[in-house]
């Protein structure tokens, strides 16, 4: 018979009031990557577990990772089960929107768009031939079969998430690319290569550049399958922006209330601007025309450094001098992408050898994006000389990852550099 001694049993005790107070713990997980901005608070990653043990405010946490304590951000982290539960709805829904031919017939007559890609492939052939490529969300295939025909790629991994990936190796069969080009059907971060690639080329942007956020999972792949000296295309980003003159706009959803009928709605103005204004219009072919200066760039993508952390808050400021008179009723913008074969910084990027940009600004050809403009409620007459001042903040929804809000704060001043007139504005985009 063993006897037990004394310490044995308080270590025992001791053990099992640690195990009670470890299920008494809160468990959550980082839903973004955060750094520490002083000695008391933690850095952590995303998707790292972390251990809470006081809620101290709205906005603060008291939590332990790695034995050490210290605060944390609250909107920084979830709960693991509603995680789970926000990140499959949003992402069936998102998938879901792509299952139709409808929105791959749209991509694939978008001669802009797809011609951009070709070219990037055909003028920097020596980066694909005999090279292994990773097409994260293929869609239909345009741009692996791009990659194996006109790259001579030696391996093509096309990943996509939605059931059109079912119907692909038809698809490939029927273009004898099925040797080349291997269809993973699944989201990108729960799909598993057999290896690292050489380049990582994806059709990513959405409305603003980054509404739905599927540059989550370039980043996610680049960090995961790319080889230390592999490439991304595209490889850099750019959002601009541009005071811009949008009468018709205005007129049709706004001033058309001031008469009807002979009738006057002009009480309706109102909730027609709330209806109508308080999120970005995404349909509109930006014309030269509507711009009432040059345009700004807002922000600057590197994909091979961008880390999802950088993409939950960020803002600019920006300066416009009115380059002819008008009346002012808002901003339009647009990107623009490059594809070419070196990290480059900003200022080097165009001297980039064989280097190929798809714009879809308003000289540039249509694409299927079109632009957002954001509509301020009542408009402004400015005169050449003005001066058009302020900041954009971009924020990503907490709940909603998909999802951002974009605020405009903007002071306008006459020629004299006196103030004519103040507007803060917030668009939903979409919750």
């Amino acid at each position: 018979m063993e006897i037990s001694t004394k310490s044995e049993d308080n270590e025992t005790r001791l053990n099992g009031e640690v195990e009670d107070l470890e299920r008494n713990f809160e468990y959550l997980v980082a839903i973004s990557d955060y750094d520490a901005t002083d000695e008391n608070q933690l850095s952590f990653k995303r998707g790292e577990q972390i251990r809470v043990v006081e809620r101290v405010n709205e906005y603060w946490l008291w939590a332990l990772i790695d034995g050490a304590s210290g605060y944390i951000p609250s909107n920084h982290v979830e709960d693991p089960e509603k995680l789970e539960e926000k990140e499959k709805w949003q992402d069936e829904e998102y998938f879901q929107s792509y299952c139709h031919m409808r929105l791959h017939l749209e991509m694939l007559g978008d001669v802009a768009r797809t011609i951009a890609y070709r070219n990037a492939i055909v003028e920097n052939v020596s980066l694909v031939n005999g090279k292994t490529v990773l097409d994260v969300g293929c869609g239909s295939g345009i741009l692996s079969m791009f990659c194996a025909r006109d790259g001579h790629a030696k391996r093509v991994y096309a990943v996509e998430a939605s059931i059109l990936a079912e119907h692909l190796y038809d698809v490939l069969k029927e273009n004898n690319l099925n040797d080349t080009i291997l269809v993973v059907k699944g989201r990108m971060e729960e799909i598993s290569l057999p290896e690292k690639v050489d380049l990582i080329i994806s059709e990513w942007m959405g409305t603003f550049l980054l509404f739905e956020y599927m540059i989550d999972s370039i980043i996610y792949a680049r960090d995961r399958y790319l080889k230390h000296d592999g490439i991304i295309w595209p490889t850099c980003a750019q959002l601009f922006i541009v005071p811009c003159m949008l009468s018709k706009v205005y007129e049709e959803k706004i001033g058309v209330w001031k008469q009807q009928y002979g009738f006057s709605f002009s009480s309706l103005q109102s909730k027609a601007i709330q209806d109508f204004f308080s999120r970005p219009i995404i349909d509109y072919d930006l014309e030269a025309e509507n711009c009432l200066c040059n345009a700004q760039s807002i922000v600057y993508f590197n994909m091979k450094t961008l880390q999802v952390a950088e993409l939950e808050t960020w803002s600019s400021k920006f300066t416009f001098n009115i380059k002819k008179t008008g009346i002012l009723h808002g901003f339009g913008s647009w990107f623009d992408i490059q594809f070419h074969s070196t990290d480059l910084q900003t200022e080097e990027v165009e001297n980039a050898l064989n280097m190929v940009t798809l714009s879809t600004g308003p000289n540039a050809p249509k694409t299927h994006w079109k632009n957002a403009i954001f509509m301020f409620n009542e408009p402004v007459t400015v005169e050449k000389g003005y001066t058009v001042k302020g900041m954009v903040k971009v924020k990503r929804n907490e709940d909603f990852r998909r999802h951002m809000t974009i605020s405009f704060d903007v002071g306008i001043s006459n020629s004299f550099g006196e103030s004519v007139k103040n507007i803060a504005k917030e668009f939903k985009l979409w919750r």
